[in-house]
Parts: structure tokens; C-alpha cells; sequence
């Protein structure tokens, strides 16, 4: 599970997950890896989970990283790696989101 992995195997698990399954260049992985380790504060900031997704080749919204707030989890486990929902495909598409 995504909660036992240390900062580096997240790190390149969002890089695997990003290479084998999006058009995602590495200059827009170096900017996911860069946001994915500003989760907790934001997620501290709003009071709720916090995740970021990218569009698949498919057109698909996955996620590729998370932070599960400790008051207010609310998908309550590990939801990396799984999609969200059907997107029209189009361009890069990139969402940090926050759940509360």
C-alpha cells in the first residue's frame, strides 16, 4: 500500500504511474514531483484530503499522488494509481484537488 512507502518510493511510483500511462513529458513530472510534496500543507491548510491527477492516454482522470489528512480522511485509503472519472481527452490535463 501507498501508505507504507517512503518519500522516494512515492516519488517513484508518481513517475512510473505518470510515464506508463500519460503523454507527460519529464519537465511536467519534475512539476508534479514538486507539487505532490506540497500535499500535507495544503491538505493542512483546508482540512481535507488532498491529491493530485493527471489525464491517461485513454482520456481518463488517475491519480497519482495523495495526502490523507489525519481529522478528515475521506476516502479513508489509498486511492493512487486509481481512476476518477471519463474526461473528454484534449490537452495536457493536470488537477490538484482537495476533498474535504
Amino acid at each position: 500500500m501507498a501508505e507504507d512507502l517512503t518519500p522516494e518510493a512515492r516519488d517513484k511510483l508518481l513517475v512510473d504511474l505518470v510515464r506508463s500511462c500519460t503523454d507527460l513529458d519529464d519537465n511536467d513530472i519534475r512539476i508534479l514531483l514538486e507539487a505532490s510534496h506540497s500535499l500535507p500543507y495544503i491538505s493542512n491548510l483546508e482540512g481535507g484530503d488532498t491529491y493530485i491527477n493527471v489525464l491517461t492516454k485513454n482520456g481518463e482522470s488517475m491519480v497519482v499522488a495523495q495526502y490523507r489528512h489525519p481529522y478528515c480522511d475521506l476516502y479513508q485509503r489509498n486511492i493512487i494509481g486509481e481512476i476518477e472519472k471519463k474526461v473528454k481527452a484534449g490537452k495536457k490535463h493536470i488537477v490538484i484537488a482537495c476533498a474535504e
